[in-house]
């Protein structure tokens, strides 16, 4: 009898085991900030799909942000931020996604635009710069320290860093440019926020 007790004890100490185990995979598979979330998948905590009204991309952004888009004849732009507590409309911390089609030379225009970055009056400085390609994919990554005119010098916005990357694509005529910005004195934390969501453009694959 007791030898009975006892292998069912081992039986359910085993079981709850993999129970245990399979929890943590679990966990770390839907969680996990290194993993590439599709719109099918939840985000991490604190971050939800949100689907754009008039194109139907979806974005991965914070639960209390917004997302606003605008449609051109060949641009598309979306700003996903967070509104400022003074009901200011300046463009405090945030994302801007601009879907360029109909491009006839994306990987010049993707240079061009780099290069109007660096030499622009409001960058102070280049903190890293990178190019590399992917498949058929041009990839331009540039992260700077600027100054952000619309607010007075001595606010803390007045000095801001972004982070910007250029995906372009010339056998699909578009090129894409992600970039996210916020003052310079918030970055470290806010840069999590820009990270997951440029990690999870969908449309970036």
């Amino acid at each position: 009898m007791k030898r009975k007790i006892v292998n069912l004890i081992i039986v359910f100490l085993f079981l709850m085991i993999i129970v245990l185990v399979i929890l943590f995979i679990y966990k770390n598979k839907i969680y996990n900030p290194n993993v590439y979330y599709n719109d099918k998948m939840p985000g991490p905590p604190g971050y939800s799909w949100k689907e754009s009204s008039l194109i139907g991309y979806k974005f991965l952004i914070p639960n209390y942000w917004y997302l606003d888009e605008v449609v051109n004849n060949n641009e598309e732009l979306f700003y996903v931020y967070e509104k400022p507590d003074n009901g200011s409309s300046n463009f405090v911390s945030g994302m801007v996604i601009s879907i360029i089609t109909n491009s006839k030379f994306p990987d010049i225009q993707s240079r061009l635009l780099v290069n109007n970055l660096i030499h622009d009056n409001k960058t102070i400085k280049i903190i890293s710069s990178t190019i590399n390609r992917e498949g058929k994919t041009t990839i331009r990554q540039v992260q700077i320290l600027f100054v952000d005119f619309s607010f007075p010098e001595n606010d803390t916005r007045y000095q801001k860093e972004a982070y910007y990357v250029y995906k372009s694509r010339p056998d699909k005529s578009v090129l894409y440019v992600a970039h996210f910005e916020s003052p310079s004195n918030q970055w470290e934390i806010e840069w999590k926020k820009g990270k997951i969501m440029i990690d999870n453009l969908t449309f970036f694959e």
